[in-house]
């Protein structure tokens, strides 16, 4: 049986990234455009009629769903790497003895 290596603080870091990612997407929410297309209320063009379409569609999107996946995705990572982490340190204490 070969030995398995997981490189536990790499797989952190990069996880920390992600939920930093994570943090960063989800204020981009349908809150978010909708206040934008309020703000656009003062303005007179027919380019804002065109943007404010534009921004209507994209309020229209499963953002929250995808910022709750990859929250659960980031959640499960973590526990893995606990996991790994507490069973090393389990096996470590079991050779000191």
């Amino acid at each position: 049986m070969g030995n398995i290596k997981v490189a536990l603080v790499t797989i952190r870091k990069e996880n920390a990234k992600l939920q930093t990612a994570i943090d960063d997407f989800k204020s981009y929410d349908e809150k978010y455009i909708e206040n934008i297309i309020s703000s656009m209320e003062i303005m007179h063009s027919d380019y804002i009629n065109k943007l404010k379409r534009t921004l209507n569609n994209m309020a229209d999107t499963d953002a929250s769903k995808l910022v709750k996946h990859a929250k659960a995705y980031s959640e499960a990572i973590k526990e893995s790497v606990d996991a790994f982490d507490k069973g090393d340190r389990e096996t470590a204490k079991m050779f000191e003895k």
